[in-house]
């Protein structure tokens, strides 16, 4: 018997029917299928960036190196004061000089005044918004063009910040700023014992500001150059009486091993090296830092 018309199409109609239920499953199933996909890639991200972030956090958490508590100072002699009264003067230079022939170090007051008055060594007295007090520095003859250059064909600066020397008003004021001037005499005899040396990796620490990037062995010397310095300056500090002043490092002078750690965490970026990041890997492992790896 043979199907009439409209069973063919009712039959027909059935199949897209089916067909279009098969499609809706079939979207319904990806859908979900990529929904699930989609939360599970969003959950691996998501434990990537906890991972990542707990990764620094802990590679943070191994930067951290607190101070050790200070330790008892050295004894030392007080040194004798020739210092008062100040001039009345606030002209910057008269100030410097009056701290150098008054100065309690007989290498100061002697050797450094008779570079100055020779002309071998220059005087620069910088700018008063710097934070800096004191830098003994090189420079190409092009800068200082009257100067006598040295052995290196340098001309050695010894510089104070004018604003600090016109702000001078108590004692304790000038036996701050004769610290600064024998600080920066330490690093003038570094660099006068590395001339004679004729240690070029040495002499580079002195020229810091014409350098693009230290060498490690550059960063090497120029964290014994400030290590040693700053000792020998806390020692002094202690001799005159101001070394409550430096109180964020002179107070763990007494012990070698925790002197190095405050030097290091003496700057929170620990840029013993100012403007020389590259040193700092290198700084964190002569300070002895357990993990100096993670400053690289």
């Amino acid at each position: 018997m043979n199907q009439t018309s409209p069973d063919r199409s009712l039959k027909f109609l059935i199949a897209i029917v089916a067909l279009m239920a098969i499609a809706v499953g079939a979207f319904i199933g990806w859908t979900r299928y990529d929904a699930h996909r989609n939360a599970v890639q969003l959950e691996a991200v998501r434990n990537q960036t906890q991972l990542a972030d707990q990764a620094k956090l802990d590679h943070e958490r191994l930067k951290e190196w607190p101070n050790q508590p200070p330790g008892p100072l050295p004894k030392l002699e007080p040194l004798p004061l020739n210092l008062f009264p100040i001039p009345a003067t606030r002209d910057p230079e008269a100030l410097m000089r009056h701290l150098i022939a008054r100065h309690p170090s007989p290498k100061i007051h002697q050797q450094l005044l008779s570079l100055l008055n020779s002309g071998g060594m220059s005087i620069d007295l910088f700018n008063a918004d710097r934070k800096v007090v004191g830098q003994f520095r090189t420079v190409d003859p092009r800068a200082a063009p009257t100067a006598k250059p040295d052995a290196n064909g340098r001309i050695r600066v010894f510089g104070l910040n004018r604003n600090r020397l016109a702000s001078m008003v108590s004692e304790r004021d000038v036996l701050v700023m004769e610290t600064f001037v024998y600080h920066e005499w330490l690093h003038y005899e570094q660099y006068f014992l590395a001339t004679l040396n004729k240690n070029a990796a040495e002499l580079e620490t002195f020229i810091g500001d014409e350098v693009g990037q230290y060498s490690p062995e550059s960063c090497e010397y120029f964290w014994k150059h400030e290590h040693d310095a700053w000792r020998d300056t806390c020692l002094f500090a202690i001799q005159i009486g101001v070394v409550d002043y430096f109180d964020r490092l002179c107070l763990w002078v007494g012990d070698e091993t925790a002197f190095k750690q405050a030097r290091f965490n003496y700057t929170p970026d620990h840029t013993v090296t100012p403007g020389h990041p590259e040193c700092i890997p290198v700084n964190a492992k002569l300070a002895g830092h357990p993990h100096p790896e993670v400053f690289q």
